[in-house]
């Protein structure tokens, strides 16, 4: 995402007095590109004209995917930061602040679950410690299954490397 795009977002929502669908998805977009890089003031600009605009930016992409889900399965601490702090800010109540830190992606993922299957210790503690929740609990325990299937793998496999050194 470049430069002048998000400058042409930022323009188009000052321009706007309440938040067309069509901005809505590009912003929603934009937010996700820019928490998935991990550009936190970029993130943090467009955001905040989305919020005083009242622009809602809470929305997920093709796979229901939000801006949160991708900086924690990438590990941007900085950026998953700021968006539980503007989620925890809109939210009325603790049903919707547990419901917005939660958003379910279309295979019932959540932005914790993201952040433990890409071992992003840090970003896993803090979304626990604000209130995550693991969505789909067989998509956690198949992905055990599979780190578990990976590491005697690797086992195995060093085992013939060190009996063919020999």
């Amino acid at each position: 995402l470049s430069l002048m795009r998000i400058r042409s977002l930022g323009d188009q929502v000052e321009s706007v007095e309440s938040g067309g669908e069509g901005l809505q998805t590009e912003i929603i977009g934009a937010l996700c590109d820019l928490a998935s890089a991990g550009k936190v003031n970029a993130t943090r600009a467009l955001l905040e004209k989305a919020i005083e605009k009242g622009v809602d930016w809470t929305g997920g992409d093709y796979d229901l995917r939000t801006a949160l889900h991708l900086a924690a399965s990438e590990g941007h601490l900085p950026v998953v930061q700021l968006l539980v702090m503007a989620l925890e800010e809109r939210a009325q109540n603790e049903s919707e602040k547990e419901n917005s830190m939660n958003p379910k992606d279309r295979w019932g993922g959540t932005p914790l679950d993201d952040a433990i299957r890409e071992s992003r210790t840090q970003v896993a503690e803090f979304l626990r410690d604000r209130g995550g929740k693991q969505g789909n609990t067989a998509s956690a325990a198949m992905m055990e299954i599979v780190q578990v299937d990976s590491t005697k793998t690797q086992e195995s496999m060093s085992g013939l490397v060190d009996s063919a050194d020999e």
